[in-house]
């Protein structure tokens, strides 16, 4: 039996490797005609198309306030816009009927 080691083992390490060998043996004597396969099993929480369920509500929500606290901007924005007179806008490069494609450009196809 070959230890790994450079040096002959000590006497302790000998009888230590010697237990784990005899181990090994016994181990597998007793593990003949035991069906060793991996059985899974795939729980499902009755709560769990709840939760789902729960999750998405949530997801959704966020996504709602983000929607609105983007609208605020924008209709700040317009009302703002709007507020400003003909000459100032003219200014600006606007005409008071380009102020709401102004404001919302980002989401047109160009």
């Amino acid at each position: 039996m070959q230890c790994g080691y450079a040096e002959k083992p000590s006497a302790h390490t000998a009888r230590a490797m010697l237990v784990i060998t005899q181990g090994r043996e016994t181990l597998n004597s007793n593990l003949k005609g035991i069906d060793m396969s991996v059985s899974t099993t795939n729980h499902v929480s009755p709560f769990a198309g709840f939760f789902d369920s729960l999750r998405e509500f949530g997801a959704k929500l966020g996504q709602a306030m983000i929607v609105n606290r983007s609208l605020d901007a924008r209709m700040a924005q317009i009302e703002k816009l709007q507020s400003k007179s003909d000459a100032e806008l003219k200014e600006l490069g606007l005409r008071r009927d380009q102020i709401a494609t102004f404001v919302f450009r980002d989401l047109f196809y160009a």
